[in-house]
């Protein structure tokens, strides 16, 4: 699992950055307008999906479906950015914590 909270934090933004959606996520946690479009809103199918499994990262209130929400709705990209990070959580804090370093790397390699 996560270390800390900040941690969890920190690894959830930079997955929904990959989609320019940092601003639903704060250092402690989901925005009012996260919360507000969990269920429902005019993010597309890949942004709604990202922005539930990052509730689901959060608290596991996002209800992803692996087959149904995942598979062929997200692009190759984006479905292993979210796998690379599940994985992680499963090994600990620390491989969270590389996860985190890595894709900190990528963002300033690609500026």
């Amino acid at each position: 699992m996560f270390r800390s909270e900040k941690q969890q934090c920190e690894a959830i933004q930079l997955l929904l950055k990959s989609l320019h959606m940092e601003r639903f996520w704060t250092d402690k946690g989901p925005t009012k307008q996260a919360c507000k479009y969990l269920e429902g809103s005019p993010l597309s199918s890949g942004e709604q999906i990202f922005l539930r499994c990052a509730f689901d990262l959060w608290n596991g209130d996002g209800k992803v479906l692996l087959w149904q929400d995942l598979l062929g709705s997200l692009d190759t990209p984006r479905t292993e950015l979210l796998f690379t990070l599940v994985i992680a959580v499963n090994r600990g804090g620390d491989a969270v914590q590389k996860w985190i370093d890595t894709r900190k790397a990528a963002l300033v390699c690609a500026a």
